[in-house]
This record gives C-alpha cells, sequence and structure tokens, in this order.
C-alpha cells in the first residue's frame, strides 16, 4: 500500500507539472506596496535634498537632482505639463518660470511625480493578465527609449559638429536662416565651392 501511495504522489506531481501555475494577481496588496515603495523613496529625497545635502545642493549648480532637472527643462513634458496646470487653475502667469527654491514649485513637481507613478501603475493588472498588452507595452517602452536615444544622439552630434566650424571662425549652419537663401545664391555658393576643390 505504500507503494500505491508513492505511485500516486508521483502521478499527481507528474500532472500538475504540465498544468499553468496561476499565481493570484492581488491588485490592492500591489497598488499599495508600490506606493508605499514609492512613498518611502520621496521622504528620504525631500529628507537628502531638503536637509541633509541642502547647503551643497544649493551651492552646487552643477549638481543636478530630479527636481533641478524638471525645472531647468522648460522644453520637456513635466514642466510643460506642471505650468499649463498652474497657469490654467491661476496660480502661475504665462510669462513666469518656475524657481526650484520655491515651496510652490517644490510641492508642484512632487505632487506631479506622485500623480505619474500613481498613473504608470494602473497598467500593471492589465499587463499581468495580457500577454499581448504586456508585450505591446515593452515594444513602446523600446521604441521610445531608441527614439529618446537617437534624438540625444542627434542633438548633440548636430551640436558638436557646429562647434567644429565655431572653432574655425565660420559660420555656422544654424546661424544661416535658409528661408532668406534663393536658388541662385545656393547655386553661386555650390559653384564656389566646386572651384575651390
Amino acid at each position: 500500500s505504500s507503494g500505491d501511495a508513492s505511485s500516486r504522489d508521483s502521478s499527481s506531481s507528474s500532472s500538475s507539472s504540465s498544468e499553468p501555475v496561476v499565481v493570484p494577481f492581488h491588485v490592492v496588496r500591489v497598488y499599495l506596496l508600490s506606493l508605499l515603495m514609492y512613498t518611502l523613496w520621496q521622504v528620504l529625497y525631500i529628507a537628502k535634498t531638503e536637509w541633509l545635502d541642502r547647503d551643497y545642493i544649493r551651492n552646487s549648480p552643477s549638481e543636478f537632482t530630479s527636481l533641478r532637472w524638471m525645472v531647468k527643462d522648460s522644453r520637456g513634458a513635466m514642466y510643460r505639463l506642471c505650468k499649463s496646470f498652474l497657469v490654467s487653475w491661476k496660480l502661475m502667469r504665462k510669462d513666469e518660470e518656475f524657481d526650484e527654491s520655491s515651496l510652490r514649485t517644490k510641492l508642484t513637481f512632487w505632487g506631479a511625480q506622485l500623480a505619474y507613478t500613481v498613473l504608470t501603475l494602473l497598467p500593471v493588472a492589465f499587463m499581468w493578465w495580457s500577454q499581448r498588452f504586456h508585450l505591446f507595452c515593452l515594444l513602446a517602452m523600446y521604441v521610445t527609449a531608441v527614439y529618446n536615444g537617437a534624438s540625444y544622439y542627434i542633438e548633440i552630434f548636430s551640436r558638436r559638429y557646429n562647434l567644429k566650424f565655431d572653432e574655425d571662425g565660420d559660420v555656422t549652419v544654424s546661424e544661416i536662416d535658409v528661408d532668406d537663401l534663393d536658388d541662385d545664391d545656393l547655386d553661386d555658393d555650390l559653384d564656389d565651392d566646386l572651384d575651390d576643390d
């Protein structure tokens, strides 16, 4: 009879190993744990930047915190979104800029980071339940990363390329207004370049 029990155990383990294991997804627990971890990070960030290293950060403008980076990047999405929100609620003028040392700016960007974290956590449950949606999100992140990397590379490369001509004393491409040039000017420049060679 002990042989029967061992054969039953081995047959049940072999049949259960071929079935997929379904791990339950506890939405509330996952979101609360994630928000708790974010809150812990935010509290530690505030303690470090506002108390522990406050003097060092204020006296070192080349050191970037996430707040300083977002405040200085006026073309960034977070900056534009925060500014448009404050302007629409008449908490900021259109011609006004963020001041990284003001409490309003700090609360705005900390609140925006919290809202961003909450919004980016929302699709997690759907990614857990749908392999296709998960794949779509991974591909979207990959394409975004490649696009951002390529954009950064092109921007930096073009600046360095232009600087090469600045050092020689020549006019940079960015200083030429192409709309002011007509076809004859372009043809003359091309002829001059060919004659120089």
